[in-house]
Order: C-alpha cells, then sequence, then structure tokens
C-alpha cells in the first residue's frame, strides 16, 4: 500500500489500528506492528518499500523511527540513481569510443588514399615546371606547386594523428652519425624565404652528435617557428636557439606578441585544437599534437612559457635515446 500510494506506513499495534485492525494480510502472517516506507527515486519513482514488522506490539510511530526509516529509503534511492547513472554511463562512454576508432580508422584511410592522387598532381606540376612556359603560366605552376606542398603537409599531419591515436606512436629512424645543425639550419632558410619580411635570428651550439630522428625533429622545428611567424607579432623578432645543455639537446623558438590565454594553454597540445586568437588559414590544429608526439617518441618533453615579454616553445630530449 505504501508503494501505490507513495505514503509511509506506520503502525504501532494491529489489533487495535482503525484502519488495520481487520485487514486479511496481518491477520495471517500474526502481525501486530508494521512499518512501510516508499523508496522513491529521483525522477518520482517507486522503487519499492523499505518495510519492518514484528509479531508483538512495538512503539513504531515515534518521530525518531519515522525519520530514521525516511532516510534509509533516501539512502537507498540514491544509491539505485547511483547505479543506473553508473551504467548509462558506462554504455555512453562504450558508444563514445566505438565511434572514435571508427572515425580515427576513417581519418586514417583518408589520409592514405589521398596519397594517389596527389602524388599524380604533383609529378603534373613537375613535369610543366620543366617545360618551356611563359612568365605567367611559370607563376600559376608556382602557385599550386606551393598549394600541393600544402596539401601534401596536411595529409601527413593526418596519417601522423591517426599514427598516434589508432598505433603505438610514432616510429623514429634513429641516427647518431648525423648532425642535426644542417637540418635545423635548412628549416630556419625554408622559413625565412617564405616569410621574408620577419627577421628570425638563431643561435646553433651544438658541439656533436645528437641522436634522434633528424627529420621528425625537423618537422618539430617548423611547426614551432611557423607558429611563431603566425601568431606573433609582426614587429617582433623571432628566436631560435639549439643547443646541449646539462646532457640534453635543447631547441627552443621565441616570439613576442600577446600571450597565450590560460584557456588555450590547457588544450595546447591536444589534436585539432586552434587558438582562440586564430587568425584563419593554417591548417588541422594538428601541428602542436604531432610535435608532442615526436617529443614523447625521442624520450623528451616539451615546455611552453608565455607572458606579455613573449612566449616560447621548448623540446628538450636526452643526447641518446632507445627509441626506433
Amino acid at each position: 500500500m505504501a508503494a501505490r500510494s507513495g505514503d509511509p506506513i506506520l503502525i504501532d499495534d494491529v489489533e487495535t489500528d482503525p484502519v488495520f485492525a481487520d485487514h486479511a494480510i496481518p491477520k495471517a502472517f500474526g502481525l501486530r506492528s508494521y512499518v512501510s516506507f516508499p523508496i522513491v527515486r529521483s525522477n518520482g519513482e517507486v522503487f519499492g518499500t523499505l518495510c519492518a514488522l514484528d509479531t508483538r506490539p512495538n512503539f513504531v510511530s515515534s518521530v525518531e523511527t519515522r525519520e530514521m526509516f525516511r532516510r534509509f529509503a533516501e539512502l537507498i534511492a540514491y544509491h539505485v540513481d547511483a547505479v543506473d547513472r553508473a551504467e548509462h554511463s558506462e554504455a555512453s562512454l562504450a558508444r563514445e569510443r566505438e565511434t572514435a576508432i571508427l572515425r580515427d580508422q576513417f581519418i586514417a584511410v583518408l589520409g592514405h588514399d589521398l596519397r594517389n592522387p596527389v602524388a599524380a598532381v604533383e609529378a603534373g606540376i613537375n613535369l610543366l615546371s620543366r617545360s618551356d612556359l611563359s612568365s605567367r603560366d611559370r607563376l600559376v605552376v608556382s602557385q599550386m606547386k606551393t598549394t600541393t606542398d600544402r596539401i601534401v603537409g596536411l595529409i601527413d599531419d593526418v596519417l601522423d594523428f591517426a599514427r598516434g591515436h589508432l598505433g603505438d606512436g610514432l616510429h623514429l629512424k634513429v641516427r647518431g652519425d648525423q648532425h642535426l645543425r644542417p637540418v635545423i639550419e635548412q628549416v630556419i632558410d625554408e622559413l625565412r624565404q617564405a616569410n621574408p619580411d620577419r627577421k628570425i635570428l638563431s643561435t646553433i651550439c651544438l658541439d656533436g652528435r645528437v641522436e634522434g630522428d633528424p627529420q621528425r625533429i625537423g618537422q618539430l622545428l617548423s611547426n614551432f617557428l611557423g607558429n611563431a611567424i603566425f601568431h606573433g607579432a609582426v614587429d617582433k623578432d623571432v628566436e631560435v636557439r639549439a643547443e646541449m645543455r646539462d646532457g640534453s639537446f635543447v631547441l627552443s623558438v621565441c616570439n613576442g606578441g600577446n600571450p597565450i590565454p590560460p584557456e588555450a594553454m590547457a588544450t595546447l597540445f591536444k589534436p585539432f585544437t586552434r587558438g582562440v586568437q586564430h587568425k584563419g588559414g593554417g591548417g588541422l590544429g594538428l601541428g602542436l599534437y604531432i610535435c608532442a608526439l615526436i617529443a614523447d617518441a625521442h624520450e623528451g618533453t616539451l615546455h611552453v612559457q608565455s607572458d606579455e615579454s613573449g612566449t616560447c616553445f621548448e623540446f628538450r630530449k636526452p643526447l641518446a635515446v632507445t627509441g626506433t
């Protein structure tokens, strides 16, 4: 009855109770005192009742007894709701994981399948560039090559993202017989030529060889330096520094301009993240995420310092790595 009505029932003695004295159930079981409190869930649904019964009379209608049963009934309802929420959350999480895996697999397949048609376009552009072209046509071919290079870069970023999410991270081609200085200088020179209006200062203090994947370290530097040029103040120099310090290889890029907002700092190295002050253009928001993958593969770390004086990104790794 408590479950149907939603009201508690407390009977001190069935034989003297005006409502239940002649009720069939107490007589059938020889009940004298009885308590029944409905267990009401947060959505108003009655889950059941919390009951206590005795074949002897008891003073169960006291305020203390009523309050105790009310609290126990609420506690049971709370835990029933908590179990349902946990089961619902687990089911939602499983669906989200399945969706994420399918999405990442789709991205990986898409990036891989785009390589062949883009490679065909690249081959055609290279063939045209060796032809006898007018100045106007040569400019068009040059613009096509620039656009194609950007597409290739985006595809590479997507494939690196897929390797990081679906595989076991990036694999390095570690070389200990090659100096990093030429790779660093090449990246700086390329970005100087692409941005002739920006002043890029460089200090390279590398006395010996540093183990690592030169291509990946060059990719990391290109991302750091490209971001510094793109987001930094145009009237401030960009500074690149590479050195051996305290048994580590340290590569840093600093630029002037507004500091990175705290809310952007929290997600800086997450995939598909672009700054809240993003100017438009640029890539997919994978650059810094891939930098984090490269640092991790080199057993290294990334550090960012950003305030009113400027922003500095630093990559630090041991001089020797075990990754392959």
